[in-house]
């Protein structure tokens, strides 16, 4: 089997990678069209990569890239259907239709696979009645899980939030006693009230776990290392105490926990049903105690029988589910057994079965007008269509964003947080899911109570209100972040905040956690596979919070002395005495080592701060935003047009692209960075020095700048007067369109044009505009081909084709299909750029 898909191409037999917000991600599924892959993923991060708006930290020159490699040739399984039902509408009009609009479809065709327990549809599989004598199936579907029906009392003035908390307390502590040293499950609907009940429940703190969705992935990995072995079903390791585990919905789903014991908030039927599959998971244990717990207003129902009060998250569901419950109850107090046998005589006709369960929200239809807007990445239209409507149906504002604590971003100086920022690029496990309205309502109301958040996408929303906001770093990758307001912040977005604004602890989102949050950045992405890197205010922050003293402060002064060139030690040196030091956190310990080994580690001064690079890590991928030419390497250009061009060669031969199409982007990757022929742009290549550009007598492609220097680099382009957000691409466009023999080389001379003005994620349909106020004449030799240009081309003009001849390969090729022919010639440029940066 490997030997089989290693002969597709890829750099592997296979590669698995996570999409989710809060985890450890890298790019590396997206490194080649052939590489043969198995992505799990959320609903958000497939589905916004396929729609062009990729959710978290890339930028919308990345974009393209994604939707093309999602867009062609991928099977989509959706396991919990049910769950995903906008999801499957849109993936389901894609795939029947709009993949197939375009004169010259390319590429094979997306095709999805439904899985669901609970279909919405009548299920084609069901168990047998023999199934049921299945010696382990027998236990499972036989476990009796009786449960009590608790409704809480309110004491006068009391609110039903606190309520509830009490009441459920008070059941963990009547239900403790009877599992001795077992595990008790407490499930609740919003994250305030588990953390309330946590907070509040009279256990020790090596007896009690927090989970909720709003966490750092990092942090929560390493909190579950430590808890899993008494939760694993099937796994569980005996214990001297008792645990109880507080949660929200996020262990509905996935979650192969086992659980003595169950207190639970009421909630709808399905929801329910979720919960109780971790009582007694295996069916190995003789009784389980459980107990749902609801307040009157959650369950009160009008003269005709209709919930008064639906629920925010779970709507009139949760009254009805109460209801129908105390029909089906026995005895006093009421008791129904949960059992999956037991309960399964006992459920209504389907009709009347969806309303006892959220009724799925519909997808709004994707039209093609729609798909215009989204396909347009360069820049997005100010008109943008809300995809959350394509993926989780009507429009609210429960969608996340995704947060990211820093110790290096001062609130006092924001304009310097880009270039800090860019140092260390944000890693999804370093970040926090939480809901927007939640996010903006913190900025501009920092000792503001948690509401009604939960863990899954239904929750009161609210807006930014216009009151006075801190300021927050909006991350679109090195070059395009900016610090904006709680009103300039939107679904998906990777959000960096200083780490002295709080607002998270090692259990995850607490906005009312004023403590200075541990920036874990440098450790994430390190365990990620990225570079090494140390931060000077991360490794200052950690030293201080586990109390180091003497010799490790003492070399961070000695490496603070090496960047400002004064006497010290050398690098590694001090890296290696620093990695000896006892009592150093392990991820510190672990960079300081990997750095001390780097051949070349670079100290890099950042804006009275440094930082410690070591080299390109094998998780990490280049920037799809970065400008491409600084990879800390000098690499001739035609050495590097050679490399990107046999890339593209070999990507088309793997993914079977047509041999006419196949030479065209073959000739669109030899000629893609000609344009760096400008002169300007050579002496910013050469750091700025026009003399040592003079006086080589090759023309590079590559600099020997560090990718994530951003200061030095702008400062070369200063030095260079290469004019600010000037494009080369469109300089390389200037110079083929003027080549009669580059356009007889070109089975479509349209594509060809538009795969060089695009190789960096621009002219989809437009280029940033870039008057040139003192043009210079553009001239070079490439490979037999002499070609010459002014540098006044005005292709960033509106009248100059670029966005003409975008939509006329738009109609060609498909809104997928085209970005898909893009992302065969850059994903070329990018692995040609790693191998140069190792080679060279």
């Amino acid at each position: 089997m490997a030997r089989s898909l290693q002969s597709l191409g890829g750099d592997e037999p296979f590669t698995v990678a996570i999409l989710r917000g809060g985890m450890p991600v890298c790019d590396d599924w997206a490194r080649s069209p052939a590489q043969p892959a198995l992505l799990l993923s959320t609903v958000d991060q497939v589905g916004s990569r396929l729609l062009f708006r990729a959710y978290g930290g890339h930028g919308p020159r990345s974009w393209p890239i994604h939707a093309g490699l999602l867009g062609r040739d991928t099977l989509y399984i959706v396991d919990e259907a049910h769950c995903a039902v906008p999801l499957c509408q849109t993936l389901q009009s894609i795939a029947s239709r709009w993949q197939w609009l375009a004169e010259q479809p390319v590429g094979q065709p997306i095709e999805l696979v439904r899985l669901s327990a609970t279909p919405s549809e009548q299920p084609d599989f069901t168990l047998a009645p023999d199934d049921q004598d299945h010696p382990v199936l027998s236990l499972r579907l036989r476990a009796r899980k009786p449960a009590t029906l608790v409704l809480a009392k309110l004491r006068p003035k009391q609110d039903e939030r606190s309520a509830l908390v009490d009441a459920i307390l008070e059941q963990a502590a009547n239900v403790l006693p009877s599992i001795g040293n077992g595990v008790l499950g407490i499930v609740v609907n919003r994250v305030a009230s588990a953390r309330a009940i946590f907070e509040r429940l009279a256990l020790p703190a090596e007896s009690k776990l927090l989970l909720t969705g709003r966490a750092r992935g990092w942090e929560r990995d390493r909190l579950l290392e430590s808890w899993l072995p008494r939760l694993r079903a099937g796994e569980r390791l005996p214990s001297e105490t008792p645990l109880a585990v507080v949660a929200t919905q996020c262990i509905e789903i996935g979650a192969n926990l086992d659980f003595d014991a169950l207190v639970t908030e009421a909630a709808s039927l399905d929801a329910l049903r979720q919960r109780f599959g971790r009582l007694n998971r295996l069916g190995q244990r003789d009784g389980s105690q459980a107990v749902i717990v609801a307040t009157h207003p959650q369950v009160e129902l009008d003269s005709d029988g209709q919930p008064k009060n639906p629920d925010p998250i779970y709507g009139q569901a949760l009254a009805r589910t109460w209801s129908w419950l105390l029909q089906q109850a026995h005895g006093s107090p009421p008791t129904i057994d949960f059992g999956v046998l037991a309960l399964e005589p006992s459920l209504p006709a389907p009709e009347e079965l969806a309303q006892l369960c959220v009724a799925p929200r519909q997808a709004y239809p994707l039209l093609p007008s729609y798909l215009d807007l989204l396909a347009q990445t360069s820049p997005p239209p100010a008109q943008d269509p809300e995809i959350a409507c394509f993926l989780h149906g009507a429009p609210d504002n429960t969608a996340d964003v995704t947060v990211v604590w820093r110790c290096d971003l001062p609130e006092d100086q924001p304009a310097i947080w880009p270039d800090r920022a860019a140092i260390q690029p944000p890693v999804a496990g370093e970040g926090c899911p939480v809901p927007i309205w939640e996010f903006r309502r913190w900025l501009e109301s920092p000792a503001a109570p948690l509401e009604d958040a939960g863990d899954i996408e239904a929750a009161p929303g609210q807006g930014a209100s216009g009151a006075p906001s801190r300021l927050v770093l909006r991350w679109l990758g090195p070059t395009e972040s900016e610090p904006v307001a709680a009103g300039q912040v939107f679904p998906g977005d990777t959000i960096l905040v200083p780490s002295s604004y709080g607002g998270c602890d090692r259990y995850g989102w607490n906005p009312q956690c004023i403590t200075p949050v541990a920036d874990i950045a440098d450790a994430v992405a390190f365990q990620a596979g990225s570079r090494p890197v140390l931060r000077l205010h991360a490794l200052e922050q950690a030293l201080a919070q586990s109390g180091m003293d003497g010799e490790a402060w003492a070399l961070l002064n000695s490496l603070a002395d090496l960047a400002r060139q004064q006497e010290a030690p050398p690098l590694r040196e001090l890296l290696s005495r620093l990695a000896a030091v006892a009592g150093l956190p392990d991820w510190v310990r672990q960079i300081a080592v990997a750095l001390s080994r780097d051949p070349k580690p670079r100290l890099v001064e950042t804006l009275d701060s440094f930082a410690i690079l070591g080299r390109r890590g094998s998780g990490e991928d280049l920037s799809t935003a970065d400008d491409g030419a600084n990879i800390g390497a000098e690499v001739p250009l035609e050495v590097h047009s050679k490399g990107v061009q046999e890339y593209a060669e070999r990507f088309c031969r793997l993914a079977q692209v047509p041999p006419a199409l196949a030479s065209d982007l073959a000739l669109a990757a030899w000629f893609h960075d000609v344009g760096k022929a400008d002169p300007r742009f050579q002496t910013w290549l050469h750091g700025g020095d026009e003399i040592a550009a003079a006086l080589s007598d090759t023309l590079l492609a590559k600099s020997g700048l560090m990718p994530r220097d951003r200061a030095a680099i702008r400062r070369a382009r200063e030095l260079a007067g290469y004019p600010a957000n000037a494009r080369h691409e469109l300089q390389s466009l200037a110079l083929i369109s003027e080549s009669e023999q580059v356009r007889h080389k070109s089975a479509d001379w349209d594509l060809v044009r538009h795969l060089v003005a695009s190789h960096h994620g621009f002219a989809r349909p437009f280029v940033s505009a870039a008057p040139d106020l003192n043009p210079v004449r553009v001239e070079l030799t490439h490979g037999t081909l002499t070609l010459g240009a002014g540098s006044a081309h005005a292709l960033w003009r509106l009248d100059s084709g670029v966005a003409e001849r975008y939509w006329r390969l738009v109609r060609r090729y498909g809104w997928w299909g085209l970005a898909w022919l893009e992302a065969i010639v850059r994903l070329a440029d990018h692995r040609r750029s790693e191998f140069e940066e190792q080679l060279f």
